[in-house]
């Protein structure tokens, strides 16, 4: 199964890739996924362009949706490249609570698939990963790239 909230997305992954189902879905929760539906979830890109309440949302219709011990991976924006990226001025908000997100330039570029403001640049610390996501998930492990992280996960 594949999904995504880019209906042209969708439909190329339809028509080029044969096997999967795939389904394009709302950019909130919920999916029309049952519950424990999944052994497996990945999602590249995606917790790097959500504010903090849509991250809580989507972390909840992932526990929903993943079977009990399922395995959850998902990226985060990495150490280096938000040393690089983040603008300086969300740097008080980082460091005091680990997380920071803002509207990139390219988000309005993007409002054909939610609105104008959805898509974020977000900054996560591990520390806010460890202190936030344990609520859904248990944290297997995080594995550090050039670019973006993963954060293994497993459901309880």
């Amino acid at each position: 199964h594949g999904c995504d909230i880019d209906a042209e997305a969708i439909a190329w992954d339809r028509e080029h890739l044969m096997g999967p189902s795939f389904t394009r879905i709302e950019p909130y929760p919920p999916t029309s996924y049952g519950a424990d539906s999944f052994d497996i979830i990945y999602g590249i890109s995606v917790m790097t362009h959500l504010d903090e309440e849509a991250q809580f949302a989507w972390l909840r219709e992932l526990q929903r949706i993943a079977r009990p011990g399922a395995i959850v991976a998902l990226t985060v924006i990495g150490e280096d490249l938000r040393r690089s990226r983040m603008p300086a001025e969300l740097s008080a908000i980082y460091d005091e609570k680990g997380f920071a997100a803002y509207v990139p330039d390219y988000s309005n570029s993007l409002a054909e698939f939610s609105h104008p403001d959805y898509y974020k640049e977000s900054y996560h610390s591990l520390a806010y990963i460890a202190a936030t996501w344990s609520k859904f998930f248990a944290i297997v492990e995080y594995v550090e790239t050039k670019h973006q992280d993963f954060v293994i996960l497993r459901a309880r």
